[in-house]
């Protein structure tokens, strides 16, 4: 199994701007790609994502643009 960092995206406001930015949220185990959804206005918009799971056990879906392989 490949090993990957994986990321959560922050958002907050500092000096009245607001901001986002990815933190890494620690090591994991990349499983396999996967898709998910979202529903928007028009239709549903389908994107890549990651299965991945950490040490704790816990498997996580997330998008692709938040791991990244070591």
């Amino acid at each position: 199994m490949k090993k990957v960092e994986w990321f959560e995206h922050v958002s907050g406001m500092k000096d009245n701007k607001y901001f986002v930015n990815k933190e890494s949220r620690g090591k994991a185990k990349f499983l396999r790609f996967g898709l998910n959804y979202e529903e928007l206005a028009n239709g549903a918009g389908i994107f890549s994502t990651a299965i991945i799971k950490l040490p704790d056990g816990t498997v996580r879906n997330i998008p692709v643009e938040n791991i990244k392989f070591i």
